[in-house]
């Protein structure tokens, strides 16, 4: 597999892991959705953990800070590409990203009762959005993956978060679409 599409497939794996979680999910046991994400989850994290093993070795001799380079011309009429890599400072929230989603689908196992294969989905989507943020080399892909970020976060913290949940996942919306709008703005 070529190095600069390693990226793209980080990125997406949690995407289909969602799905499946969704999809493979028993209904006469919901409770296999959490073993399910977990396992799903830990896929992603070797990614991450090989991306680290090579990282001194895999670069892109024309640009010495970015590793993993991945770039497509998306909109080539607007000059827009859809750029990503890796820097020192981006891999180790990769590897922050992929050992604390793990650990999180693990200690929700606990307290999630309701709805299990829903929120293991959200959290595998917000896994890939986080994935996609710390590895967008472009402004535009930036903003596109904080913004995927604020869907699964307003799913989580309005049906699974504590007794407040639904005025916080309004001023979560409220808080986050005006400081959405502005950077919109700003771009």
């Amino acid at each position: 597999m070529p190095e600069s599409n390693i990226i793209p497939i980080l990125v997406i794996l949690p995407v289909l892991a969602a799905l499946v979680t969704l999809l493979a999910t028993p209904k006469h046991r919901p409770t296999a959705a959490g073993p399910i994400a977990f396992i799903l989850s830990l896929i992603p994290l070797g990614i991450v953990i090989w991306m680290v093993c090579n990282f001194p070795h895999i670069a892109d001799r024309t640009d010495a800070n970015w590793y993993f380079n991945c770039t497509y011309d998306w909109i080539p009429s607007l000059g827009i590409r859809f750029m990503m890599g890796v820097d020192t400072i981006s891999l180790w929230l990769l590897v922050l990203t992929a050992v604390l989603t793990p650990l999180s689908i693990l200690a929700s196992f606990k307290y999630i009762k309701e709805r299990q294969a829903e929120f293991y989905a959200w959290m595998l989507a917000l896994h890939a959005g986080l994935l996609g943020v710390f590895c967008a080399k472009d402004l535009l892909i930036f903003y596109l993956f904080f913004e995927f970020t604020l869907i699964p976060m307003f799913f989580i913290i309005g049906i699974w978060g504590g007794a407040d949940r639904r005025k916080a996942a309004g001023k979560f919306f409220l808080f986050t679409f005006a400081g959405s709008v502005l950077t919109l703005v700003s771009l």
